[in-house]
């Protein structure tokens, strides 16, 4: 597995949620921005992830390889 991250702008009016565990994904935030960041065998799939996993995020996510 590969280290995947996505970077989304954070807005008061939509907070994201979470609607099924996310133990394996850690979350940072810093001015007004989040990032997930976790392991999957492919950026796509780390991307679906976060999609079924969390209400708020923009429609359309873009995954990078991190380390």
């Amino acid at each position: 597995m590969n280290n995947y991250s996505v970077t989304v702008p954070m807005s008061v009016d939509n907070p994201f949620k979470s609607i099924r565990s996310t133990d394996n994904v850690s979350l940072i935030v810093n001015d007004g921005w989040a990032t997930f960041a976790g392991n999957a065998w492919c950026a796509e799939d780390f991307e679906q992830f976060l999609k079924t996993s969390v209400v708020g995020l923009p429609q359309y996510i873009k995954a990078v390889e991190s380390w």
